[in-house]
């Protein structure tokens, strides 16, 4: 979304949100002509969709637990392997 407006589910296209620019909003100074109709609970940040928000932070929490698995099966630092002729008795 650009400009002035909110993102909003439509019931007619299964629940996808799709933005709504509010054109009246920047020629008003006491508030747009959808600010009641388009209310929601938390609203919306940085032109940002709420299921946008929550798939980008499932996507960086997915690589957070990926590359925690990948520290977890790393050799520690201190760890020196033994030399390749070594045989323990």
């Amino acid at each position: 979304g650009a400009g002035p407006g909110r993102w909003v589910k439509d019931r007619t296209l299964g629940g996808r949100e799709i933005w709504v620019e509010d054109k009246y909003r920047a020629k008003r100074t006491f508030g747009g002509a959808m600010d009641d109709i388009l209310a929601e609970p938390g609203g919306y940040v940085g032109g940002v969709s709420e299921r946008a928000a929550n798939e980008r932070k499932a996507a960086e929490d997915k690589k957070a637990r990926a590359q925690a698995i990948a520290d977890d099966q790393a050799e520690p630092k201190w760890w020196d392997p033994p030399s390749p002729g070594y045989c323990p008795e």
